[in-house]
């Protein structure tokens, strides 16, 4: 499995920022470990993980699970 850098998931969540702050939430990168990235939902929205920043991530870098803190 190709290796990633927290660097390239925050490109991810950067291109999703309007979608995000449309929904009163923001996303923050803890952990980017085998492949396993941990981020932190936080704001009035904070529940669009599913509709909105999964099905990109997991276009963009198939094989890695988000896990939602």
């Amino acid at each position: 499995m190709k290796k990633i850098t927290k660097e390239r998931v925050q490109e991810i969540l950067d291109r999703l920022t309007p979608v995000l702050e449309a929904h009163k939430c923001y996303m923050e990168i803890s952990a980017v470990k085998d492949n396993k990235i941990f981020i932190y939902c936080g704001g009035e929205g904070a529940v669009c993980e599913d509709k909105c920043v999964d099905p990109v991530i997991k276009k963009e870098l198939p094989g890695f699970e988000v896990v939602y803190l």
